[in-house]
């Protein structure tokens, strides 16, 4: 629970998106089950659309606070 804390969304993101990967290795591991090919396929789809959605759009700059840095004719004037 302590690392959850200190990670970025970023990270966690992807490390989520690893799961299914994790979940057929314990599987292969521990229960020895053989996934088929369909599987296999499947679990590198969701493990690749998760990092893709976590790693790709663009991000937009930041828009600043401070009060000295915001324009007059940006602030609300009375109607």
């Amino acid at each position: 629970m302590f690392a959850l804390r200190r990670m970025t969304p970023t990270a966690f993101g992807t490390l989520m998106a690893l799961e299914p990967a994790v979940g057929v290795l314990l599987g292969l591991l521990i229960l020895h089950q053989q996934p088929s090919a369909m599987q296999v396929l499947g679990i590198l789809l969701v493990v690749l659309a998760g990092a893709a959605a976590q790693r790709g759009g663009q991000r937009r700059p930041k828009l600043s606070t401070r009060p000295d840095t915001a324009k007059e004719s940006e602030t609300c004037s009375p109607a």
